[in-house]
């Protein structure tokens, strides 16, 4: 009698301590989230959240651009360059022209001088004499020979001479006027020993290589000028993004050696020859803004945007890192006269220089505001609690 009463009470007792064993352990458990969450929030009065600088935004979805860099200079087409020579040998007489100096298309840039130019306009003068008796000459011959009063042998050669001396007059004219001289002038006598060179172009003097007196020949660059009212990019793209890139995409452009400012240009021609030392392909593009001071030959960087995406984002700055995880923060309410924000752990994806994708555990967005400004004072404030805790 007295052993079943002992199996009674045990089985009383048993259930009794597994109850008591399970509510301590959900106690326990309560009692951990409760400091988790307490761990996860700081709170500040309104002077520290101005102070500290905060400032609340939202995740919303913004368009981001993948991008492909490249770099390369800036150039100008060959229509806006132009090397300046002489076409006959002289010395240098004048010249003013510095490099940078601008120029205007027929303005004189320099001038030669040289008797070999009269020479050549006393040559015309006599040829050009010579054509008016040799073209009657040979018109006088063929009335002749069609009366049969002169012989045929007379007639071809009145008629080779004045051809060959009116080839020579037609050549030296050509020349002359090529040279800059005035035709006319020189048939009425005015002969000048002095060659003006002239800017075929619009532009901007890039280089000169003159100095008074010096004798130059046809083959010497004297000047060089660049329009460069037209400049466009050259970027170098390297093989495994060329597929990737096509003409009217965007083009973001820096220049490191003058400012950070971004400027815009779009892809104008993608080119079909590959540099295999290099293993680029060479990519042509035209800035949007024609109104520009750079320089021919600058270097630049430059960002090709060549695929969109749109994405639920926050400001980069509104992410904070912490042992391989990442968090935002949330204002939750207040507590009294403190504002109260919450550490939420996020996942990130795509990001651009200004935005980073948010993803959130439980696929909805806060609440309350997200903290996009002072995210490093609130991220310290509540290392310290927890350490002090």
């Amino acid at each position: 009698m007295k052993s079943q009463t002992n199996k009674i009470l045990l089985l009383i007792v048993v259930p009794a301590i597994t109850y008591g064993c399970g509510q301590e352990g959900h106690v326990a458990e309560n009692a951990s989230r409760h400091t988790e969450t307490e761990n996860s929030i700081v709170m500040l009065s309104e002077d520290q959240a101005t102070a500290a600088g905060i400032t609340l935004g939202a995740i919303a979805s913004r368009e981001i651009f993948e991008k492909i860099k490249a770099n390369g200079y800036f150039d100008a087409p060959p229509q806006n360059k132009a090397q300046v020579s002489t076409i006959a040998a002289g010395y240098v007489k004048k010249t003013t022209l510095l490099i940078g100096d601008v120029v205007k298309k027929g303005q004189v840039i320099a001038t030669l001088e040289n008797p070999e130019y009269v020479r050549l306009q006393q040559n015309f003068m006599e040829i050009n004499g010579q054509l008016d008796y040799l073209k009657s000459e040979y018109e006088r011959k063929k009335i002749l020979q069609e009366e049969n009063i002169a012989s045929k042998k007379n007639l071809l050669k009145a008629e080779a001479d004045y051809k060959s001396t009116l080839a020579r007059h037609t050549g030296l004219k050509k020349a002359l006027q090529m040279m800059g001289f005035n035709v006319d002038n020189v048939l009425t006598g005015k002969y000048t020993a002095t060659l003006a060179i002239r800017a075929p172009i619009d532009g901007t003097v890039t280089a000169v290589n003159l100095v008074i007196g010096k004798y130059v020949r046809p083959e010497e660059i004297l000047l060089e000028i660049i329009d460069t009212d037209h400049l466009h990019i050259e970027l170098n793209i390297f093989e495994k993004d060329i597929l990737r890139i096509k003409e009217g995409q965007v083009i973001h452009l820096r220049i490191p050696s003058l400012d950070h400012e971004i400027h815009e240009g779009e892809i104008y021609l993608v080119g079909k020859a590959f540099d295999q030392e290099k293993r680029t392909v060479n990519v042509h593009g035209h800035l949007k803004d024609e109104e520009n001071t750079f320089i021919p030959g600058t270097y630049v960087e430059a960002d090709i945007l060549v695929e969109s995406h749109v994405i639920e984002a926050l400001p980069r700055a509104a992410v904070a890192s912490l042992a391989g995880k990442e968090y935002i923060f949330v204002e939750i309410g207040r507590k009294g006269e403190n504002r109260q924000y919450q550490r939420v752990e996020v996942e990130t994806g795509r990001r651009s220089e200004d935005w980073v994708e948010v993803k959130l555990a439980d696929q909805r967005k806060p609440g309350g505001g997200v903290v996009v400004g002072g995210v490093y004072f609130l991220s310290s404030a509540l290392e310290e609690k927890i350490h002090d805790h």
